[in-house]
């Protein structure tokens, strides 16, 4: 077992070594087979070395030739994701495209975003994505077929505030593929029903489930649920956003982790009862439609592949590892996608907040004996604490915020979202069938809903709620060095267990 563990984080962190190394520099790809091959060959020859230098220099021998060769392949992933930019010659120059809706179209204010996949660029056939801003109305969804004319822009990098840290938004889009962007084009609909049909089921129900709630819901009540089951935060509004902003709370309106590990709880409790050969299939596939449904962030995705990892241990009657299930689904989702690595801001929250969760909180819990574990208000208040140390650096760094009332708003509201989930969830199914059955429901929903939101606008009214303050690059890295000694030091003297509680470090 012990030699499985180390070949696992060999592997990938070499991996993701090579995928860092790669997304930084430009290397020939025939420098690249090169470490590819002289990795190889040190894995023969540590085999050949067994005998005659021992079996210590054999395995150290092993483990560079392992190095190299999956750093190498790191960097060759990186390269093949890398394509031509097909759209270059048409830059700055207002012509005709037809294309595709190809995701989930996101409501802000006055406009509408989405990408479109470009299969015809005037009279040349292409295969390009770009992100379109368009004008709120009318409404464009997922698999829309569209001819529209416009002009090609290169997206740019911004401040988060004036004077803050600049924020790579090139990077950010380039991730998913996207270069270009196109604002408030002439568009015309001449098709639908284009995309995946299983997709576009998916958003239907979304949209559908959407609309069960928003009419025995009251406002701003039913968005804060719809992003909070759903992570639909498009109707809260700019005021209410910035509130959970200052007071730390955004995490439980953009679908984090967490709200997964709710979800994920409850689909396996439903599907309990069920005959015990056909529950973890049922959960496992619930599981997948849910992430694909909520547009499958980065977030949803790490969630939701530690998740079906916990039904797959289960079922096999493995012992659930939260630690080597995390390096497992970000080494899936960066082979997947090798720009999320260094590019894609949710997904380096979503890994640092799980490490917190492993790693500080027990430290936390250790501490806070006089605190009761009724309600779980111990966990709570240990991981809201282990979180908020760890992701700290790394948000003053990308944001440079820094909320002074974090702490505390999370500890009020975060023992209450389950139940608001909950709760809300049934409104929301009930409301299907029978509106007027659902609003006595809808008002549990309402009373925690609007508790949420109280705590939320109370603590972000606060004058020192939240300041600006920004870290260089240099100070995270040396913070984050110097957390990884201290929590080296810790475990060193008292090994960590990583297969308890699966379900909280899901979050």
């Amino acid at each position: 077992m012990y030699v499985k563990q180390v070949f696992l984080y060999i592997v990938t962190l070499s991996f993701f070594l090579g995928v860092f190394i790669a997304s930084v520099l430009s290397l020939s790809v025939y420098l690249q087979y090169l470490f590819f091959i002289i990795g190889g060959v040190f894995i023969i020859v540590s085999f050949m070395l067994r005998d005659d230098k021992g079996v210590l220099f054999s395995k150290r021998v092993c483990i560079l030739g392992l190095v190299i060769m999956f750093t190498s392949i790191g960097m060759l992933r990186v390269d093949l994701n890398d394509k031509i930019d097909e759209l270059s010659q048409y830059h700055g120059e207002k012509i005709e495209y037809r294309g595709i809706v190809s995701s989930l179209p996101d409501t802000k204010d006055t406009t509408e975003r989405f990408i479109v996949h470009i299969s015809k660029a005037s009279d040349s056939i292409v295969s390009e994505d770009i992100l379109v801003i368009s004008n709120r109305y009318p409404e464009y969804k997922y698999g829309d077929e569209i001819v529209f004319t416009g002009i090609l822009k290169l997206p740019e990098n911004f401040e988060t505030y004036s004077g803050g840290p600049i924020f790579d938004y090139i990077s950010y889009l380039y991730k998913d593929g996207v270069r270009y962007i196109m604002y408030r084009p002439k568009i015309e609909k001449v098709g639908e029903n284009m995309g995946n049909p299983i997709v576009a089921g998916l958003y239907s129900l979304k949209r559908t489930f959407s609309d069960s709630v928003e009419r025995v819901v009251s406002e701003p009540e039913s968005s804060l649920l719809l992003g909070l089951l759903i992570g639909d935060k498009a109707s809260l509004g700019k005021d209410i956003l910035d509130d959970f902003r200052r007071a730390g709370l955004s995490h439980i309106i953009v679908l984090s982790g967490y709200n997964v590990t709710i979800v994920a709880d409850n689909l396996m409790k439903a599907f309990s009862y069920v005959s015990v050969s056909a529950s973890p299939f049922l959960g496992a596939i619930s599981i997948i439609f849910f992430a694909l449904m909520t547009g499958a962030s980065a977030t949803t995705v790490r969630a939701s592949v530690m998740a079906l990892l916990l039904i797959l241990s289960k079922r096999v009657s493995r012992r659930y590892d939260v630690s080597r299930a995390l390096i497992f689904a970000a080494f899936l989702m960066v082979l997947h996608n090798p720009r999320i690595l260094l590019f894609d801001v949710s997904f380096q929250l979503s890994v640092i907040a799980t490490v917190a969760i492993i790693y500080v909180a027990p430290i936390i819990r250790s501490r806070i004996t006089w605190i009761t574990e009724r309600f779980a208000l111990r966990d709570v208040i240990a991981t809201t604490i282990g979180t908020q140390i760890l992701v700290l650096p790394y948000i003053l760094h990308v944001m440079g915020t820094l909320s002074l009332v974090s702490i505390v708003s999370n500890i009020l509201v975060l023992p209450v979202v389950p139940l608001a989930m909950f709760s809300g969830f049934v409104t929301g199914v009930i409301g299907f069938i029978s509106p007027l059955v659902a609003v006595p429901l809808a008002w549990i929903s309402d009373i925690v809903l609007g508790y949420i939101i109280e705590v939320t606008h109370l603590s972000a009214s606060l004058p020192f709620a939240s300041l600006n303050l920004s870290l260089p690059l240099s100070v995270t890295v040396v913070m984050y060095l110097l957390f990884t000694v201290f929590l080296f030091r810790i475990y060193k003297k008292r090994p960590v267990d990583t297969t308890g509680r699966p379900l909280i470090s899901i979050w």
